[in-house]
């Protein structure tokens, strides 16, 4: 990366050192030329040529920012002799991967222009300007917008950048996750996992048993005041907000534990039957959905059936942590169900248990994502494992070990990414340093690349509500976008800090 010839003019977009300010970095920044200056009488005309309609919302965004920031009050497509053009344009190569997200952005005195092979791009390539045009705000408030002259060639590391939102524990509004998929989008983030089922609650409409969100989605951490759940509606409308801004909505329905919901409205499911309450505490319950009755698999095709009408994502994440087996060793039925199957023990019934959704929800067209609780079990190879045990030395080969079996793995491990965790405990320098690293004992390089696919901040919300989940998630999780983004090449802390506070 260069340095700006003419720093001075443009100092509010760029640090200290030189570097433009934007989060995460690009990765190739040529600085040359001279500056692009937007000014209320001269203005500027916005040329979208891509014929994207779902872009609209984002070119929306991008006018909407140069009449805040700049005072352009009309950025419409005119061809006026003497204003800057910024024009954005698909330029499709037939080289690119259809999940091709760079980008080229070139600023000049003329204008600005962005260019992509695929729409992706081109959406990233305008949060990269908004932001420059953010950064270049003048305090005056009549004074000239100014950007370098520069020239951005850009593409993320890691195609998989989430954030994994708990719905279940604390219940946030519609409007609040729009908010929320805004700022996510606006930092390239491209997934938000969203936990709607737990123990504690039930968020999501099931048409086919509605006594879930009627009798199980009261209550957020013990407050009924503060319950709620998602109709179907409403989802495909945050479906289809999110699908606006580049964001794949991932849902999460917990299976076999962190059921409680369920099973207070259902306690046929359960091994023992009940009666059960909802917890109002943050537990790891003992009973969990019974392998050994066929009526749970029953129910659970059918809440599944529901989810995959709502959410077009090829992934679904069933859970499958944190499942206390007792009830099974004690239920005749579970036992019955071991015998049939010729499995040793529990582990193996909760992998049959697994593997017998896998099958549903293969014919059905979609892929499942489990935490690694599982990664031990015998599961067919297109299972993906996400990764947050990171509690012994040596929890960063089991990736390398999972891959050497077929299996693809999104890391969020608790030292960096679990951002509900105090920052006395995961700091923001100690969240830039995310890594993944493979055990090439293990796999070669050319396997990692396949099969890591990114990673995801986690921010569980048992004593989070709604009003603190930005300032709890926030600034930390600009370091883990920027680790994902920029993996090969990040900054230091202590310059990142700085750009962050811009932020």
């Amino acid at each position: 990366m260069s340095t700006c010839q003419n720093a001075s003019s443009v100092v509010g977009v760029l640090s200290p050192s030189g570097e433009l300010d934007v989060i995460p970095s690009p990765r190739r920044v040529d600085f040359g030329g001279t500056p692009l200056v937007l000014t209320p009488e001269v203005g500027c005309a916005l040329h979208d040529l891509t014929g994207s309609e779902r872009l609209a919302p984002a070119v929306s965004d991008l006018a909407e920012s140069l009449q805040r920031i700049a005072r352009i009050v009309d950025a419409s497509a005119s061809d006026g002799q003497n204003r800057p053009q910024i024009t954005i344009r698909l330029q499709p190569d037939p080289n690119a991967k259809p999940d091709d997200e760079s980008y080229q952005l070139q600023v000049s005195s003329h204008g600005a222009t962005i260019v992509a092979p695929r729409e992706a791009g081109c959406f990233y390539g305008i949060q990269t300007l908004r932001q420059m045009l953010r950064l270049a705000s003048p305090e005056a408030s009549h004074a000239a917008v100014t950007l370098p002259g520069v020239t951005i060639h850009d593409a993320p590391r890691y195609a998989w950048r989430g954030m994994m939102v708990d719905s279940a524990r604390n219940y946030q509004p519609l409007s609040f996750l729009k908010q929320l998929i805004d700022k996510l989008s606006h930092y390239k983030f491209n997934v938000m996992h969203w936990h709607l089922v737990d123990d504690q609650a039930w968020r999501l409409e099931v048409k086919s048993h509605p006594r879930l969100t009627a009798e199980a989605s009261r209550v957020s951490m013990g407050d009924e005041s503060r319950g709620g759940c998602y109709t179907q509606q409403e989802i495909r409308e945050l479906v289809r907000y999110a699908w606006h801004r580049f964001i794949r909505i991932v849902p999460e329905i917990e299976m076999p534990g962190h059921c409680m919901s369920a099973l207070t409205v259902y306690p046929h499911l359960s091994c023992t039957g009940g009666p059960f309450t909802l917890p109002g505490v943050q537990c790891i319950c003992p009973d969990i959905y019974c392998a050994g009755n066929d009526e749970v698999f029953a129910f659970i095709e059918d809440v599944l059936n529901e989810v995959i009408d709502l959410f077009p994502d090829p992934f679904i994440h069933i859970g499958g942590d944190e499942a206390p087996k007792d009830r099974w060793a004690a239920c005749p039925r579970c036992r019955q169900r071991m015998r049939q199957e010729g499995l040793a023990d529990e582990g193996q019934l909760q992998a049959w248990f697994i593997a017998r959704m896998h099958r549903y929800l293969k014919s059905r067209g979609r892929r499942i994502i489990a935490w690694d609780d599982l990664g031990d079990k015998d599961l067919p190879s297109d299972v993906v494992f996400q990764w947050w045990r990171n509690r012994t030395p040596d929890a960063w080969r089991w990736p390398s070990r999972w891959a050497s079996r077929g299996h693809a793995t999104i890391f969020s491990p608790t030292s960096h990414c679990y951002l509900d965790y105090s920052e006395d405990l995961i700091s923001l320098p100690q969240a830039l340093t995310l890594s993944l690293a493979a055990d090439h004992d293990l796999i070669s390089p050319e396997r990692a690349d396949a099969l890591f696919l990114g990673g995801e901040c986690n921010v569980w919300t048992e004593k989070i509500p709604w009003e603190r989940f930005l300032s709890r998630a926030f600034p930390r999780a600009y370091a883990i976008i920027e680790a994902l983004w920029r993996a090969d090449d990040r900054p230091n802390a202590e310059r990142f800090i700085q750009r962050v506070s811009r932020h």
